[in-house]
């Protein structure tokens, strides 16, 4: 059985979360397929959460809570927006065409297309990382930003979704999709571990790109908040619609634990959300 590569993991969660600081608030790693949530306090990042995910073995998928969250919230949940307290930088995830993807026929054809379409973003990112069938990348921010109140939380949305919208954008024009990860809550596959998406053909998640800073106080690049903001694309971070009661968004998010409560109670509804009901005629 392989193992997790120790060196990838620390050195990545060491850039992402600087090393020599211990942070207020928990990091999350989620495990797939047991669905568990695993909680580590900001200062036991990079120990006890590095030999934790270093000794998970390598027919399981590893997931990070890019932002950090203020509560230990139990093995059960991830955890939601509101949830979160501190972010690290902003980051996106761009699949490559691939038979593990539903629809590849709108996906950078290949790991050349990919990079291409990257090297389009106005900043070079810290990190890129291979999670096996795509890209996963990210932007480190100098100081991380404390998410507070509403006001924290607008901020926060603005810039996750403002970003990522750039590379959705260039993408369209070659008809291509990216996929919306800006939930600040999201979690992302961990550098070191194993893409287990086809069994029969298990793939590492590797770091492919990793830009030094020219910095004495940073082993990697990072950008202060003020540096994205001329490139944002002014989206529109909740529009809403209201029917009666009920405010639908379009930035909504569905209950995690419920939605997966719903995939293992209901077998069709797993099947229609990935695509694979055989007793519909399309």
């Amino acid at each position: 059985m392989q193992t997790p590569d120790k060196k990838t993991i620390s050195q990545f969660f060491g850039d992402m979360f600087s090393r020599d600081s211990d942070w207020e608030g928990y990091l999350s790693i989620w495990t797939f397929p047991d669905k568990k949530t695993h909680w580590f306090a900001g200062q036991d990042i990079n120990t006890k959460a590095v030999d934790f995910v270093t000794g998970i073995e390598g027919n399981r998928d590893v997931y990070f809570g890019v932002g950090l969250r203020g509560l230990e919230l139990g093995e059960s949940h991830r955890g939601l927006e509101e949830d979160v307290t501190l972010l690290f930088g902003l980051w996106l995830d761009l699949d490559i065409a691939d038979p593990v993807h539903k629809k590849a026929d709108n996906l950078p054809p290949t790991l050349e297309a990919a990079q291409s379409l990257l090297d389009e973003m106005p900043l070079k990112p810290s990190y890129v990382i291979h999670s096996g069938h795509g890209l996963q990348v990210y932007w480190l921010f100098k100081e991380p930003l404390e998410v507070e109140g509403e006001d924290g939380l607008k901020q926060a949305r603005e810039l996750t979704i403002g970003w990522q919208a750039i590379l959705k954008e260039r993408a369209l024009r070659k008809n291509w999709v990216v996929d919306s990860v800006h939930d600040l809550a999201r979690v992302m596959r961990v550098p070191g571990t194993f893409n287990c998406k086809d069994p029969s053909n298990i793939k590492q998640v590797k770091i492919i790109g990793r830009n030094p800073s020219l910095s004495p106080k940073s082993r990697v690049a990072r950008y202060d908040i003020a540096d994205f903001e001329p490139y944002l694309l002014e989206i529109e971070t909740s529009p809403t619609v209201s029917v009666d009661d009920i405010i639908l968004s379009a930035h909504a998010a569905p209950p995690f634990n419920k939605f997966e409560a719903l995939r293992s109670i209901e077998p069709k509804f797993g099947l229609s959300w990935d695509r694979n009901r055989k007793d519909f005629a399309d």
